[in-house]
């Protein structure tokens, strides 16, 4: 539209430029035949009229083109600013596409790379493992190896120990045969020499024995013959005393008390007796002038079982004789005594 007005005022422009030059050729005065000067110069006023309408009219447009060129300028201009501006915000859009393309290129390199390392690590994870495993195997192998060598080791050790204690074994057991060959033989030897001498101090016992027996019994027979007189004189004496009656029963308590006392010298309490037990035993003695024992039969215990039955019995017997000189009018051959220790 702007280039149009232009055309259109460049045409006005160059018409009235023409009608200029024409209306300055025609100013001139050329002799004509009839006298018709005074009416050209009339017509030239009406062009000088005309010319300065006209020229108002150019110096309107002149100045209406210079506007307007003026404002085809500034629209230029903003034009161009404008086109300046997209150009700038085309470039920047192109500047931020492109870093943007750049970005997503340098992200995607990134990624790329990191891919890249990502693999890179997995494979060296997987190497790694494989080696692991590799090395496990291999050392798994040389354990296995190292233990059956060290179980052969320890059995040909174990096989050598054996075989060393085998022969210190039989070495040992022919050691132990010979000295317990020697050992019986002089078993044999001293049992012989034993036997021989048991022999021998048996037979000398043994006439010793009937030696002392003959001896013991010659003085007991003495004794007993003595005994018998004195305990003969003093019952004499007794009864030929006035006032003697009476006196058998404390002579009798003294008697078997006597006994019981000589009894329980000999008596050992069994193991199995309970402390503070009371002991209560009914005894039956055969006896013989002067105490001699001959049997001795326990009819009863009280506190007590086999152990102490056997205990009393040992006891009668080791106490034999028992008490007699000064107790013959009381003697009995058949005793009963209640035995409390």
């Amino acid at each position: 539209m702007r280039d149009f007005v232009s055309f259109v005022l460049s045409i006005i422009v160059h018409v009235i430029l023409i009608l200029v030059l024409f209306l300055q050729f025609g100013n001139r005065y050329y002799a004509m035949p009839g006298g018709s000067v005074p009416q050209i110069q009339a017509y030239a006023i009406m062009d000088r009229a005309q010319v300065r309408r006209l020229k108002k009219e150019i110096d309107k447009l002149e100045k209406q083109k210079a506007l307007q060129k003026k404002r085809e300028e500034e629209i230029k201009k903003q034009e161009l600013a404008e086109k300046k501006r997209l150009e700038q915000e085309k470039l920047r859009k192109l500047r931020e596409k492109q870093e943007e393309e750049r970005l997503k290129k340098k992200l995607a390199e990134q990624k790329k790379q990191e891919e890249i390392r990502r693999k890179q690590l997995e494979e060296q994870r997987k190497k790694q493992k494989e080696l692991e495993k590799k090395l496990a195997i291999e050392r798994k192998k040389r354990e296995e190896k190292k233990r059956k060598e060290e179980e052969e080791r320890k059995r040909r050790e174990l096989a050598e120990k054996k075989k060393k204690q085998e022969e210190e074994r039989k070495r040992r057991e022919e050691e132990r045969k010979k000295k317990l060959a020697e050992k019986k033989k002089k078993e044999l030897e001293r049992k012989k020499r034993l036997a021989e001498e048991r022999r021998r101090l048996k037979r000398q016992m043994a006439k010793e024995l009937r030696e002392e027996r003959k001896r013991e019994q010659a003085r007991r027979m003495k004794e007993a013959r003595e005994r018998l007189k004195a305990e003969a004189r003093r019952e004499a004496e007794q009864r030929n005393r006035p006032g003697s009656q009476g006196k058998d029963n404390s002579l009798r308590a003294r008697y078997v008390k006597a006994i019981q006392d000589k009894i329980s010298s000999y008596w050992m309490a069994p193991p199995s007796l309970k402390k503070g037990a009371q002991v209560s035993c009914k005894v039956k003695v055969r006896q013989l002038p002067p105490g001699i024992v001959i049997s001795v039969q326990v009819m009863g215990c009280t506190g007590g079982g086999e152990l102490l039955v056997r205990s009393v019995e040992t006891a009668i017997r080791k106490a034999s004789p028992l008490p007699y000189k000064g107790y013959k009018s009381v003697f009995d051959r058949d005793l009963r005594i209640i035995f409390e220790p």
